[in-house]
C-alpha cells in the first residue's frame, strides 16, 4: 500500500508538471495569438487605406477619362500608383491570409493544449479522488491492522501469561520432585552408608578376630623347620638305629630267634580315632601321654610326605594339649612331650 501510494504519488506530481507546462504553453500561444491579431488588425487598417487611396485614384481616374483632361503624364502616375498599390493590396492580402492560417494553426494549437489540459485536469481530479478513496481506504485498513494486532497482542500476551505461569508451575514442581529425589537418594546412601559403615566394623572387627586366631599359626613356620630338623636327625638315628639293630639280631639269632618291636612295620596309617582308641588314657600313660603320642605320629606322618593325614592328628593334639600350641622349642619346657618325642622310634616305612 505504501509503495502504490508513493506511485501515484509520482504519477500525480508528473501530471502536475504536464499541466503546468500546457498552460505555460498555452499563455504563450495566447500571447502570439494576440500578437497576430494586432498584426492583421494594422494589416487590415492599412488595406482599408490602400483601399481608399486606391477608390479615389479610381475615382480621380475616372473623372480625368470623362472630363478627358489633357493628363496624360498624371494619369500614368496614377496608373503606376493603382498598380503599386494593387500589388501592395495583393501582398497584404497574402500576409493578412497567411496571418489568419497562422492564427488558425495557433488557435487549433491552443484549442488542443486546452483539451489536452482539461484532459489532464480530468485525470488529475480523478487522480486525487482515487489518491483520497485510496488513502480513505488506506487508513481504514491501518485502522483495522492496528486494531487487530492490539487484539492479537493482548491475546499473546494473556496466552504467554498463561503458558509462562503454567510453565513455571511445571519447573517448580519439578524443581520440587528433583529436591524431594535428591533427598530421598541422600537419606538412601546415607543409610547405606551407616549399612556400609557398620559392615566395615563388623569385617574390621572379623579381620582382627582372624589376625588373634591365625597369629598362634604364625608359629607353625617355626615348627616346622625346626620338624625339618628333627626330621634329618631322625633319618640320621634311624640308620644308627638300623646298625644296633642288625647287631643285636645277629646277637640273638645265635642264642634264639626272637622278634624286635622295631623291625615291625606297619601295615596301615591309623586313624584319628583309632589312635586315641589305642592309646586311650585308660593306659598308664595318661592323657598328656596321649597328647604326646599325637604329636608324635602326626609329626612321623608328616615326615613320610603325608601331610594331609598328619593334619587331624595335630588338630586333635593342639585341642588338648596347650603345650602343642607353641612352636617346636617351647616343647623344652614340657619333659614329658620332649622325652616322648625323643625316645619315639621311628618305623622304616615312614623314613
Amino acid at each position: 500500500a505504501v509503495a502504490d501510494m508513493a506511485d501515484m504519488e509520482n504519477q500525480l506530481l508528473a501530471y502536475h508538471i504536464k499541466v503546468a507546462t500546457a498552460a505555460a504553453e498555452r499563455e504563450e500561444f495566447a500571447q502570439h495569438c494576440t500578437s497576430l491579431q494586432q498584426t492583421v488588425v494594422v494589416a487590415q487598417a492599412e488595406t482599408d487605406s490602400h483601399r481608399k487611396k486606391l477608390l479615389a485614384v479610381q475615382m480621380d481616374l475616372h473623372q480625368a477619362k470623362v472630363w478627358d483632361f489633357p493628363y496624360d503624364a498624371k494619369c500614368s502616375v496614377a496608373e503606376g500608383k493603382v498598380e503599386t498599390l494593387t500589388k501592395a493590396k495583393v501582398d497584404a492580402t497574402g500576409k493578412l491570409d497567411a496571418a489568419k492560417l497562422t492564427i488558425g494553426r495557433w488557435q487549433a494549437s491552443a484549442e488542443s493544449a486546452k483539451e489536452k489540459q482539461h484532459k489532464l485536469e480530468v485525470e488529475v481530479a480523478s487522480l486525487r479522488n482515487k489518491r483520497a478513496a485510496d488513502a480513505k481506504k488506506l487508513a481504514q485498513t491501518v485502522d483495522q491492522l492496528t486494531h487487530h494486532a492490539a487484539t492479537s497482542m493482548e491475546k499473546a500476551v494473556a496466552q504467554w501469561t498463561v503458558d509462562h505461569a503454567t510453565k513455571v508451575m511445571s519447573m517448580q514442581d519439578q524443581i520440587d520432585k528433583a529436591k524431594r529425589t535428591a533427598e530421598d537418594t541422600t537419606a538412601l546412601l546415607h543409610r547405606r552408608n551407616k549399612a556400609l559403615e557398620a559392615k566395615l566394623k563388623h569385617a574390621n572387627d572379623r579381620v582382627a578376630i582372624l589376625e588373634s586366631q591365625l597369629r598362634p599359626l604364625s608359629h607353625l613356620t617355626n615348627r616346622a623347620k625346626a620338624l625339618e630338623a628333627v626330621h634329618s636327625d631322625n633319618k640320621r638315628l634311624q640308620l644308627e638305629l638300623m646298625a644296633v639293630h642288625r647287631q643285636v639280631a645277629g646277637k640273638k639269632a645265635k642264642s634264639k630267634p626272637s622278634h624286635d618291636y622295631m623291625d615291625e612295620q606297619p601295615s596301615i596309617v591309623l586313624s584319628n580315632n583309632q589312635f586315641q582308641h589305642q592309646h586311650s588314657p585308660q593306659t598308664s600313660k595318661g592323657v598328656d601321654t596321649l597328647q604326646c603320642e599325637l604329636t608324635r605320629y602326626a609329626q612321623v606322618l608328616l615326615m613320610s610326605n603325608r601331610a594331609d593325614e598328619a593334619g587331624p592328628f595335630f588338630e586333635a593334639s593342639l585341642a588338648q594339649c596347650p603345650h602343642h600350641l607353641d612352636d617346636a622349642f617351647v616343647l623344652r619346657d614340657h619333659d614329658e612331650c620332649v622325652n616322648t618325642l625323643g625316645t619315639t622310634v621311628i618305623p622304616t616305612s615312614f623314613a
